[in-house]
């Protein structure tokens, strides 16, 4: 891989990461995703939804990390 090639590869993934990151931004304003908060309405209210979607993005997380070590684990 030479130096252009190098470039235009951590143009894209500074510009994949950005998008990313605002789109996880945005859906993370709209639906309240705040882990302290998902917390405080389980015990005041008794109301688990955010909490369980708190749970189900560490959940995604945790596998997508393993998908991501046997892929790149197997890598020569």
């Amino acid at each position: 891989m030479d130096e252009t090639q190098l470039e235009s590869l951590r143009q894209n993934v500074l510009w994949c990461a950005l998008g990313i990151g605002l789109a996880f931004g945005a859906i993370a304003q709209k639906t309240h995703f705040c882990t302290m908060g998902a917390v405080a309405d389980a015990f005041y209210f008794q109301n688990f939804n955010r909490l369980r979607m708190w749970t189900l993005a560490i959940a995604v997380c945790t596998f997508g990390v393993q998908v991501l070590a046997v892929v790149w684990g197997s890598a020569p």
